[in-house]
């Protein structure tokens, strides 16, 4: 809990970023290994660190999950992804930034 906001900081919205990188006229997705949406398709990213640019997030991000290397071009959405318990209450709160990557 923050004593200033009274906030809990686990349930404060965490910014993501996803690579959305297109080649030769197709998508890369990959399977998530991990929760949540283990074994569902997407792009690959993960979280912004402290300190990290999305653009720098998405570069490592897409990188450390594929072994590819890319050249984030722009964020074009983002997405809020809120997810909730039985009793309404919030369990995670995503701010996904979708970024358009050029494969090298």
């Amino acid at each position: 809990m923050d004593r200033e906001s009274g906030v809990n900081e686990e349930l404060r919205p965490t910014p993501t970023c996803l690579g959305c990188i297109v080649n030769t006229g197709r998508i890369l997705l990959i399977q998530r290994a991990a929760e949540p949406n283990k074994g569902y398709w997407s792009f690959p990213g993960g979280r912004v660190e402290l300190g990290e640019t999305i653009l720098d997030a998405v570069r490592r991000e897409v990188h450390e999950e594929t072994g590819l290397t890319v050249e984030p071009q722009r964020a074009f959405q983002v997405y809020d992804w809120i997810t909730r318990d039985e009793a309404g209450d919030v369990r995670f709160h995503y701010l996904v930034n979708y970024v358009l990557c050029r494969y090298v």
